[in-house]
């Protein structure tokens, strides 16, 4: 049960790192929705504006997000996919190993899995 408990301990304290490096205040998800992964449900374009004409709102920017489970040569690794304009400065990768953040909507950053 302790081993148990752990695991499930570490599962929390996992579950929100990249909401916890994005640096915003508000994440704005579709209705039904318990996680910025859990649902790859998508907010529609004329809902986004409607947060970017709240007073007190400076930046928004639409990301798209899919929790996935890779079958790799050396066994499985669950993994969080995340699509954002590259053009805003949010949502894209806070720490990378070597490269480069992409630059352009046709490129990929991949992680070091």
């Amino acid at each position: 049960m302790l081993l148990l408990a752990g695991l499930w301990a570490g599962v929390q304290q996992a579950v929100t790192t990249y909401e916890d490096h994005l640096a915003v205040d508000l994440v704005v998800l579709p209705t039904g929705s318990r996680h910025l992964f859990a649902d790859p449900g998508l907010l529609p374009a004329t809902t986004v504006d409607a947060v970017a004409r709240t007073p007190g709102v400076a930046q928004t920017a639409p990301l798209r997000t899919l929790y996935e489970i890779l079958e790799l040569p050396h066994g499985k690794a669950a993994v969080a996919a995340v699509a954002y304009d590259p053009a805003s400065r949010l949502g894209g990768p806070w720490d990378l190993a070597g490269g480069r953040s992409p630059a352009t909507g046709d490129e990929i950053a991949v992680d070091a899995v």
